[in-house]
Order: structure tokens, then C-alpha cells, then sequence
């Protein structure tokens, strides 16, 4: 293995240099979005915290959703590179387009935010709305930081983050330590959320001084179609389990679900930065992107195994350093990292086929989905057999995934 990783360290293709600089931005601005659940945690308890879980849930179902904004402006910068005219037009197109849909998802959301607080169990819908507020404001926030990741530059992306996340917590903070509440939590969120709409704009001022070049619109309504479509699916994939458990259990119950599930996503965060890095390079090297691939997987896999390990090895430790000893989930968090950590490289697969415009397989995630909905409607009798679900639709849809890359993979003689 180290053989291996030398030989692809002394490469030139720079995934590894990328992917450690983003890396570290990522893990730092990551670290204070722990600092901010476990605060949040520990100062709210686990009943409300399990409110503020469940919102974050709608949060990562919407926002990773409107991943899809970003994948498609990243996907265009990195073949525009070269024209700074269009990359102004893109970034005028998106924001005026997304800011008059993003108003209307608003409206609608505000409609439904009775209905939504009945279904959660939360007695004040303002928190709803604070959750609508942040959702607008995510529509566009992948405009500009897609930008960067298209232009592959990957510090700007780093300042941001870690701006943005450390004004979330100190915010957040002060906000619960003054008895503000869930309703302190978020409006950290909502004002940071505006910091990460700003600060990139700062960076690319000099694409906003140039003189506009047409594009072709409908080469990214095209695209943005089945990309949306693979996007929601992934992320209902590893958000839709803590939903319905906040249906099905009760708030403290849920709160425990909530944070076993944080632990878990620690895997699928760390591994995004080979993610974020590989997505560019391979859009722009499409008749050779294969051996990016297998090095993409190849460290995902040595980075979820070894999280996964020690989730099983330590999860007491583990669970009480970063939420206490007043969330019993120590039980739950191995296998929360192994199904998390499985998901990782279906996330490494999904991307390299987006990156490739290959998108015709994203409709067949959907019965996965609603086989992982259908079982936790059924079977639902703990904690643990939901968790048990979630890792065996991981299995599937990784197996799926790996099926449809085996001629990239080398392994078609195989099967």
C-alpha cells in the first residue's frame, strides 16, 4: 500500500497536493462545525438539540440538493477557464435565475411550514421560517464557491469556510449562552450563511470587471436536470434515516440518532476533499481520467477504513469526547461509520460519472431510495435495526455504482 501511495505522490496530476490543501481548509473549518453541533448540544440538551437536528436534516436535504448549482457551475468554470467574459455571464445567469426561484421556493416553504412543524413535532413554526431564511440564502452560496472550485482555487475556498464556520459558532454560541435557544442557533446560521455568499464575491471581483461573453444557457439546463436528480438522491441517501427517525421515536431519542449521525459523517466529510479535487481535474481530462479515479478510491477507501476501525475500536470514547456521556450512542457509532464510510466511495463514483457528463444512470438511484425509505418504515423497532437499513442500502447502492464503472475500474472481465 505505501509502495502505492509513494508511486502516486511522485505523479503529476496533483490530486494529492490539492486534495491536502483542501484537506486542511476543509478539517479546520469542519472542526469549528463540530465545535458548533457539540455546543449546540451540550447546551441546548438533548430534546431541544433533537428539534435542531431534525431542522438540520431539512437543511442537508435542500442544501445538498442545491449541491446540484454548484456541480453545474464548477462543471462550466472549469471549461471556461480560459474566457473570463463567460464566466461573468454564468455568474449574472445564475444568480438572477436562482435569487427569482429561490423566492418562490421561499413562499412555498413559508405555506407548508405549519404542515412541516406538525410532522416534526416542533410547537414553534418561527423556527421553520429561520430554516426557510437559511435556505434561500443557499441557493445561492454555491454560485460563487463553484466559481472557485471550477478555477481550482482552492485557498480562496479554504478562507471562506473557515470564515464562515467560525462565525457560526461564536454567534451560535453567544446566542444559546444569552437562553436565545434553537431560535439562537439558527439565526448564527442565516448571518454566517450571508458571509458565505459575500466573501467569494470579494475573491472574484476581477471576473466581475470584464466584459460579458455569451454562453449557451440551454447546455446547462441540460445538464442541470439528471444532476439534480443524482445529487438529491445521494443526499437523501445519508439524511432521509434521521427524518424519519424524528417521526418514529421520541425527541430524546432522536437526539441521540442525530448525533450518532454526526459522528458518522465525519468520514463522508473528510473524503469530500478528494472529491471536490477530482471533479475539475476530470471534467478536464476526460479520455484519460481513469487513473484519477482509481487513486480517488483508492485513498477514500484507506481514509473510511481506517475512521471505520477505530468507530468500532473506541465509540465510548469517541461518543462521550465529542457529546458527552449524556448521549448513550456508543452502540450505534461503528456501524454509523462503516455505513457512512461504504457511502463515501458510491459519493467518489456518482462524482467521476457527473464530472464525465455521463448522467443516464442517476434515475436508477431512485428505487434505492424508497427501498431504504420503505424499510425503516417497516422496520423500525430501535435505533439499531434503522442503522442496520442504512448500512445495507449503502451495500446495494455502492454495489450498483461499482457495476456501472467496471470498464473504468478494469473489472468487466470480472463479472
Amino acid at each position: 500500500m505505501f509502495k502505492y501511495i509513494n508511486t502516486h505522490l511522485n505523479k503529476n496530476d496533483q490530486l494529492l497536493k490539492h486534495s491536502l490543501v483542501i484537506l486542511i481548509g476543509s478539517s479546520l473549518a469542519n472542526i469549528l462545525n463540530y465545535f458548533y453541533q457539540l455546543a449546540m448540544g451540550r447546551l441546548l440538551g438533548p430534546a431541544e438539540y433533537g428539534i435542531l437536528g431534525a431542522l438540520f436534516s431539512v437543511m442537508y436535504v435542500a442544501t445538498f440538493s442545491l449541491g446540484t448549482i454548484k456541480t453545474v457551475v464548477m462543471k462550466f468554470t472549469s471549461e471556461y477557464a480560459e474566457e473570463p467574459g463567460k464566466i461573468k455571464s454564468l455568474m449574472k445567469y445564475s444568480f438572477e435565475k436562482l435569487a427569482l426561484y429561490g423566492s418562490i421556493g421561499f413562499i412555498l416553504f413559508l405555506l407548508a411550514s405549519v404542515s412541516l412543524a406538525k410532522f416534526l413535532n416542533i410547537d414553534n413554526p418561527v423556527l421553520i421560517v429561520l430554516t426557510g431564511i437559511f435556505l434561500f440564502l443557499s441557493v445561492l452560496t454555491p454560485i460563487p464557491m463553484g466559481v472557485l472550485n471550477g478555477l481550482e482555487k482552492y485557498m480562496p475556498m479554504n478562507v471562506v469556510g473557515v470564515v464562515v464556520a467560525l462565525v457560526k459558532l461564536l454567534l451560535g454560541v453567544a446566542a444559546v449562552s444569552l437562553s436565545y435557544g434553537v431560535f439562537g442557533a439558527l439565526v448564527a446560521l442565516d448571518l454566517s450563511q450571508v458571509l458565505a455568499i459575500v466573501v467569494p464575491l470579494v475573491v472574484l471581483l476581477p471576473f466581475l470587471r470584464v466584459d460579458k461573453e455569451k454562453i449557451e444557457h440551454v447546455d446547462l439546463l441540460k445538464y442541470s436536470l439528471p444532476v439534480f436528480v443524482g445529487i438529491t438522491m445521494m443526499n437523501l441517501f445519508v439524511n432521509i434515516d434521521v427524518l424519519l427517525v424524528k417521526h418514529y421515536f421520541t425527541s430524546v431519542e432522536a437526539g441521540y440518532y442525530a448525533a450518532a449521525s454526526i459522528i458518522g459523517k465525519t468520514i463522508l466529510f473528510g473524503t469530500s476533499a478528494l472529491v471536490i479535487v477530482m471533479f475539475p481535474k476530470v471534467s478536464k481530462e476526460s479520455n484519460n481520467s481513469s487513473p484519477l479515479l482509481k487513486s480517488t478510491l483508492f485513498y477514500t477507501f484507506v481514509m473510511a477504513a481506517t475512521a471505520s476501525a477505530l468507530f468500532f475500536i473506541v465509540p465510548t470514547f469517541i461518543s462521550n469526547s465529542l457529546f458527552g456521556k449524556a448521549y448513550e450512542i456508543s452502540s450505534y457509532v461503528g456501524l454509523f461509520g462503516l455505513a457512512l464510510g461504504i457511502f463515501s466511495l458510491s459519493n467518489v463514483l456518482m462524482n467521476y460519472h457527473l464530472a464525465l457528463n455521463n448522467t443516464s444512470f442517476v434515475y436508477w438511484l431512485i428505487p434505492f431510495l424508497l427501498l431504504e425509505v420503505g424499510a425503516i418504515t417497516i422496520f423500525h423497532s430501535s435505533l439499531k435495526e434503522v442503522i442496520q437499513v442504512v448500512l445495507v442500502t449503502n451495500v446495494l447502492l455502492a454495489g450498483f455504482l461499482l457495476f456501472m464503472t467496471q470498464k473504468e475500474l478494469g473489472i468487466n472481465a470480472t463479472l
